[in-house]
């Protein structure tokens, strides 16, 4: 809008407008890349701790998983 209202000529607005365009989509692509590295570091930092955790999930599940057939087996004992 400044170079319009400067009474430029119409080259000098389209180049200026593209160089608008130009550093706006540079900004926006460096934001962008700057948000994926930082969630990648949030990533590599939480990856240990995932694993480990996984790990206890299955084990308590293989516990539960395998204790109700003994329970069921010595309910239907005493029950016999």
């Amino acid at each position: 809008m400044g170079v319009a209202a400067a009474h430029a000529t119409r080259s000098s607005v389209l180049v200026a407008g593209a160089m608008l365009m130009a550093a706006g989509e540079f900004v926006s692509v460096h934001s962008e890349a700057d948000t994926g590295q930082a969630e990648l570091g949030l990533e590599r930092a939480e990856l240990p701790d995932d694993p480990v955790q996984a790990a206890f999930a299955s084990a308590c599940s293989f516990a539960v998983g395998a204790a109700m057939p003994l329970v069921v087996t010595a309910v239907t004992r005493k029950l016999v």
